[in-house]
Order: C-alpha cells, then structure tokens, then sequence
C-alpha cells in the first residue's frame, strides 16, 4: 500500500505542485486544516500511522502575517510532542519566508524550505526525509528504499535546534609548562578549569568538550534555556573576569588569557560516534563559523558573530570590527567586540510600555490546552480575593508557555481587584543575595534602570509614603539598605552601626510590614519569575513573606 503525506494549512497555489509531485513519489495527500483533524484520522485508523511517511505544513513569515506564523509554530511544537507523531519527520513550507523563520522551525525540530522551490528540490528533500523514516516507500519504478540501518540510528535521532557556540581558548599554558613543574601546571590548569566550569553552569551552558586548553560550550542544547545569547556572552564576560582574578590570587609569574569566540544559529545535535563509543555534541555551519571566530579573536577578546550581536545588542556595549575574512565562507562575515566588562540582567520595559500580557512581548494567538491549568490559577486569584492566601509554582522547561499562562491570567477581570507585585531572578543571581527581591521593589516603585540616585530613592520613598506613611521614616532606610542606596540626614543615623544578622532582620521585619500593610489596602499577589536562579537567601525570605 501507498505511504501518505499529510499536508496542514495548505497554501493555496500548492495544489498545482502537489498533483504530479504525489504521482511521481507513488505517495497520497490527505490535506488538513490543521493537526486535530489529522490527529482525528490517525484516531480511527482512516490514515493509519504506518503509513504515514511525512507531514508538511505551509504558512510564511511573522513579519507577513503574525497570527498565521503562531498558529503554525504552536502547531510545530504539538507534533513534536504528539504521541505518535514525535517520530514523524516534518516539512515546513515556507512563503515570504525569512532566515528567522528557517530558525523558528529549526527550534521545533522541522525541516524547512522556501517557495517557490524547484521540483527536483523539493522531490529530493521529501525522498530522503521518507528514507529516514524506515518505513520506505516504492517509487514508480518500483524500486524500494532502504530501512533505517543500525549504522544510521545516531542521524535518525538528532534533531536541530537553535542555538549559542561559544568556544573559549585560554592562552599562557605553554610558556607556563616551560618554567614549571608539569604537577604545578597541571594544578593551575584544574583550578582554571574548574573556575570556568562554576561560571558555565551557573548561567545554564553545557560543556561540551575540553580541546586542548579551549572549551567548547552550548547553550539552548541540549537543555532549552531563556535567551541563550544572553546567557553566552554574560558567561564570557565572567569567564574573563574569573580568569583575570585566578591570576591575582595566585600570583602567577606568567598571566594567563583568554580570547572568545561565539555565534547562534541552527544545529544539529545528537549522539556520534562509533559503534563503541558515541558522544552528545553538535554540529552544523553555526559551530563552524563560532570556533573560526575565535581563531580571529586575540588576548582578551571577546567576538561574537552577527547573529548573537542582533540577540544582545541592546544588552551589552559592542564595537562593530572590520569583516574578516574566514575559512569556508565566500564572503567576509561581520564581528563584533564585546566592549562591556560586566553582566547584564535581562531588561524589563518602562512602565509605559508594558502592555497587558507582559513585558516581554505583545501576544496575538489564543492559547489553547492549557485550561485546566488557567482555571487553577484563577481559582487560587478569586481565594486570595476572599481572604485565603497560598503558594502556586509555575513549573515548565523553557519555552512550554509558563510566561504565556501568567499573561492570560493577568487579562482576566478579577486581576483587577488585586495588585501585583513582580521580580525576577536572574542566572547570576546565586550571587547575588536577595537579587529577585530588590527587582520586585524596583518594579514596585516605578524604578528605572536609567534612574539616578537620587530619583530612585525619591520613588521609592514616595511609594513607601502611599503604602504606610504612619512607618514610612522607620521602613525607608532598610528598604534603601537592601536595595543597596545611598542614605543620609535621618535614614542613615537610623541604620548606623547596625551589621550582621541584626541588619538583616530588621530589613526582613520592615519589608514584611510594608507588604502586610500593601495588601492590607489590596490583596496581593508576589509573582517571581525564574525563581531557581535565586540565592538561598532570597528563596527563604520568599518562603517567609508568603506565609
């Protein structure tokens, strides 16, 4: 029998391509509005699974058309998790594409094209995505496919996802091993290393290999993670600056260096190897291009190639460096240096520009399946109203939609006989104490990250003076304290010569009592977000200002 393609949300002009395309494959179409009617027939066997060889989808651009573009890439993420499709080899069309959209649909593990294609393109792609099903299909003349083998199992069960390369090479351990004893320079090496392995997993990389004395590290694979490029050069600005401060506490005769190179873009990751041995790594053109950026990177440089820069450059100061040319690219490639010397947290908004389905983003699509979920949360909304408090933990890999659910629940009417409070925890954030805290009371206030000094104490005080102006002079100076500002006149004599565990409870005593007498006005809701980044310190005054 006839293996099939289903095709959702065909574009309209296909038809003509599909006709004979079908005839020359010996392969049927079934055409779908989208994945349940597929799921549907896959249900009562009408499209058995066996013989369903490959799913395609049509659909273009966010730019072109914003809804269609997250309907399709909802539609991308459901196959992939999809029961008996997870396996199915899938084909995106795309019209008035773009090379974000290609990344789009590499992230949800689907092949991609651009239309219009040429037939013989599109013929091949299609044969070789079915052969790597195993199921085969017969062609005209009926010859049939090879089964997945053995020896190709590994490329059957990589998949692509987009990405940040970073490849970081440490200089100086040559001349190091000529004046020193190998057990002395084996020491620095481990204590360099390890040094370098704490900042990596801190801000959620994978180390995916040790060459020599260079590291090569992933982020978003295999693990998702929140803004990978974010995440990869504030790694590398801390790997510089850990290795600089190795050298100072070990006072070494001879400094070690380090130069970086990065790039974000489209990988194949999976397992490879020998029959014996295999290993996870990645590969792909964006692995290539991040380690020839770091060949033309020097001591202490930190480059980044042009996707990565477009990612973070709103976040970090850059200094656009000539084209260069590298091996294996026609044309020269533009590079930028990273000019800033410390870590940047992800930005929120101005209050102005917040909309209400968050800061981040403005969302079109209506959310789907995750009902059950919303209603749990607005129950929880509606006994906070009545007087009953309690702890909800919004859990989920990156990217599943946690952000999405709390936007939705932020529309709903009774939100508005609340207040919110919001924070955020950053991956650096393990080391620094009461980080989600000083963001929630900087979002509280109104405060900037643009505000001087002095405009953020003056918002702060006034928002103080609203909530309980009876304790304002009381609370104001610890409030300051935590939040690391610069006190005078009344507020700095009232913490003088306060330290220790006794400063510390006094601001733990003052914070509560603001946020007691705030919701006392208003119930309230605490919501911070990436909360396992957070300091011990942080989780346990959340714990204790939730009870």
């Amino acid at each position: 029998m006839k293996s099939a393609i289903a095709l959702i949300n065909p574009y309209p002009r296909i038809d003509a391509v599909f006709s004979p395309l079908a005839e020359e494959l010996n392969l049927t179409v079934k055409k779908y509005s989208g994945i349940r009617p597929m799921a549907d027939d896959l249900n009562s066997k009408v499209l058995p699974v066996k013989e369903l060889a490959l799913v395609m989808v049509t659909g273009t651009s966010e730019e072109n058309d914003p809804g269609q573009y997250r309907k399709n890439m909802s539609l991308l993420a459901q196959l992939a998790k999809h029961s008996k499709l997870k396996d199915m080899p899938v084909l995106f069309l795309g019209y008035k594409g773009c090379a974000e959209l290609s990344s789009s649909c590499a992230e949800r593990g689907a092949e991609y094209l651009d239309l219009p294609v040429k037939k013989s393109v599109l013929v091949e792609k299609i044969r070789n995505l079915i052969d790597g099903t195993g199921r085969g299909y017969k062609n005209k003349r009926g010859f049939e496919s090879t089964p997945i083998t053995t020896e190709r199992k590994a490329a059957a069960e990589s998949e692509r996802r987009l990405a940040t390369v970073m490849f970081a090479d440490i200089s100086g351990f040559t001349a190091m091993s000529e004046k020193m004893d190998p057990e002395d320079v084996t020491r620095v090496m481990n204590g360099v290393f390890h040094r370098m392995e704490t900042v990596i997993k801190e801000h959620g990389g994978h180390i995916d290999k040790f060459i020599g004395d260079c590291v090569m590290v992933l982020f978003g694979v295999p693990k998702a993670i929140e803004n990978a490029p974010l995440q990869a050069v504030n790694t590398a600005i801390e790997m510089r600056n850990a290795l600089y401060s190795f050298n100072r506490d070990n006072n070494l005769a001879i400094p070690l260096d380090i130069h970086i190179g990065m790039n974000t873009g489209p990988v194949v990751s999976g397992h490879v190897g020998g029959s014996d041995k295999k290993d996870y790594t990645v590969m792909g053109d964006a692995v290539n291009l991040a380690s020839r950026i770091e060949g033309a990177s020097v001591k202490g440089q930190i480059l980044v190639g042009p996707d990565t820069y477009r990612a973070t450059q709103g976040e970090f100061e850059y200094k656009a460096l000539a084209p260069v040319t590298l091996k294996g690219k026609a044309d020269p490639v533009p590079v930028y240096e990273v000019l800033s010397v410390k870590e940047a947290a992800a930005r929120r908004r101005k209050p102005a520009e917040r909309t209400d389905v968050g800061p981040e983003r403005m969302i079109y699509s209506e959310m789907v399946g995750r009902d059950e979920e919303l209603n749990e949360l607005r129950h929880a909304v509606t006994g906070l109203i009545k007087g009953k408090g309690g702890i909800v933990n919004v859990i989920g890999e990156a990217g599943i939609g946690k952000s999405r659910l709390m936007s939705e629940l932020k529309a709903d009417p009774a939100m508005k006989q609340v207040a919110i409070l919001e924070g955020q925890a950053i991956s650096m954030g393990r080391n620094l104490s009461f980080h989600p805290i000083i963001d929630l009371l900087k979002h509280w206030a109104g405060i900037l990250e643009d505000d001087s000094e002095q405009d953020a104490f003056a918002k702060l005080e006034k928002a103080v003076r609203a909530v309980h102006p009876a304790e304002a002079d009381e609370i104001i100076p610890f409030v300051g304290t935590l939040m690391g500002m610069k006190l005078s006149g009344k507020y700095a004599e009232r913490v003088k010569g306060i330290e220790g565990e006794a400063l510390e409870k006094l601001i733990f005593k003052n914070i509560r009592e603001l946020l007691i007498k705030g919701s006392e006005i208003r119930p309230m809701i605490i919501r911070i977000e990436d909360l396992h980044w957070a300091d011990s310190s942080g989780l346990r005054r959340n714990t204790a200002y939730s009870s």
